[in-house]
């Protein structure tokens, strides 16, 4: 691989998981060579497209040697996670210092990088995990405006009293808006089998072995469209969400339980990597035990934790979860049945 860090930049790389996104993806790239940090390789990998997204990555790569298609990542698609793993596994053997994500039908504003860049007082080669992310401005399909603060629009926390607490029972790390340095890939890779997502582990990671670091600005258009929807926001997002889980209920409580099954996988990787911290294990150990528990005492826990879901009434209904879900208590061993994969980048 040529060398594409000069003596003070590091060596930059953007990863971005495609899927039949023919109609957006060609803006993508276009944002991302518009860059005024210019210094970075773009690596796609495409998972089993049947429309034209292969063509258009293909043109792009001919047209700009910063960009490369992989070669296919095996016969079966390998879904978002498994798309993301391959792309980061291979950022990481050319030697990332740093590493974006990027989704393919976003738009990036043109200083994204350079601001992330300047996250990371020694350039990617910190001592420590560190990952960085921002808001995001949300626009239609047609790239209109809906909002200009996805993180206000949400009634997001994005700077909780106890991040791994909370990252516990949800994410709050939107995956396109990420930075992370090498270490980070180091602690995080390979992503193991039976994560909920590849952007909530890279945010558990940094949270139990370094830091998350929030940039208040958007530095990106995040594009909502039928395939990528979030929804009205303020009063009406939340009774949207509201009659969503009343209407999935045992969805809901299934997806809770994952959430212990990624707890044990988290803590085993601490583990493995000889970085199970005290204070990590108690909050560890703590959120794994809540389906032992009686159901008051669940919550009592769920509260000393941190454990939120975003506005009050969110959190309402959580603490109402953790209160009745049936056979909650058998959580840590239904959830050994969740593999990775299913759902296609998006």
């Amino acid at each position: 691989m040529s060398s594409l860090a000069g003596a003070c930049e590091p060596a930059v790389f953007v990863v971005l998981a495609a899927f039949n996104g023919e109609r957006y993806i060609q803006s993508q790239i276009e944002s991302i060579q518009s860059q005024t940090y210019g210094r970075w390789h773009l690596l796609i990998s495409d998972d089993g497209s049947t429309d034209a997204t292969t063509e258009i990555i293909r043109a792009a790569a001919e047209r700009d040697h910063r960009i490369e298609l992989l070669p296919g990542n095996g016969e079966q698609p390998a879904g978002v996670v498994g798309n993301f793993n391959y792309l980061l596994e291979e950022a990481q053997a050319r030697g990332a210092q740093l590493c974006l994500l990027a989704d393919q039908d976003d738009i990036w504003f043109p200083e994204k990088i350079a601001r992330q860049v300047e996250c990371f007082p020694r350039l990617g080669l910190e001592p420590s995990s560190i990952l960085a992310h921002s808001d995001l401005v949300l626009i239609d399909r047609e790239g209109e405006e809906i909002h200009p603060s996805f993180v206000r629009h949400r009634g997001m926390f994005l700077e909780p009293r106890s991040p791994l607490g909370q990252l516990l029972s949800l994410n709050y790390v939107t995956g396109c808006s990420v930075c992370l340095n090498q270490r980070l890939l180091r602690m995080a890779l390979p992503i193991p089998s039976g994560v909920i997502m590849h952007d909530w582990w890279l945010a558990l990671i940094a949270a139990a072995t370094g830091d998350i670091l929030y940039e208040g600005s958007a530095l990106l258009a995040y594009r909502q469209h039928e395939d990528n929807v979030v929804g009205a926001g303020g009063g009406a997002e939340i009774v949207r969400r509201y009659q969503l889980w009343r209407g999935n209920w045992q969805r809901g409580n299934t997806e809770l339980h994952r959430t212990f099954c990624q707890a044990r996988l988290l803590q085993e990787r601490l583990a493995e990597l000889e970085l199970l911290g005290e204070e990590s294990e108690s909050v560890l150990e703590a959120y794994r035990l809540l389906p032992t528990l009686d159901a008051l005492t669940r919550v009592r826990s769920a509260r000393r934790l941190g454990l939120r879901q975003g506005n009050w009434l969110l959190k309402m209904v959580l603490y109402a979860r953790l209160l009745t879900a049936p056979g909650l208590g058998k959580a840590l061993s239904a959830s050994e049945e969740f593999h990775q994969g299913g759902e296609h980048s998006q």
